[in-house]
């Protein structure tokens, strides 16, 4: 089996690059539960260029994590997100709230 997102570190900031589509709801929330416990106390960035569909509870648990980020002092950031991404992610206010970068490069600067 694939492993949803690919996990690298940069100095105090994990990266996780999604590598497939996931779409049900139980692993949106297995993975993310993933990330929360290999990232606390750090920079998060998420890594969305090959994300090409999105659910709203994959939408819901980015702003979780945002929220979660926000409350221990730590950060959120999403990358390299494509247009069609860009725009279901404006259309939920996710891109007022949490910062985007167009590059990983670009985020890891933050």
């Amino acid at each position: 089996m694939k492993k949803p997102f690919e996990h690298s570190k940069s100095w105090e900031i994990d990266i996780f690059k999604f590598s497939y589509p996931i779409e049900e709801n139980n692993h949106v929330n297995l993975i993310f539960r993933q990330i929360e416990d290999l990232s606390k106390k750090r920079k998060i960035i998420l890594d969305l260029s090959e994300v090409k569909y999105l659910n709203s509870t994959f939408i819901g648990y980015i702003f979780h994590l945002y929220e979660t980020s926000k409350n221990m002092w730590w950060f959120l950031y999403l990358a390299n997100i494509n247009f069609a991404i860009k725009d279901i992610l404006n259309l939920t206010g996710i891109l007022d709230t949490v910062p985007y970068y167009s590059s990983v490069e670009k985020a890891l600067k933050q």
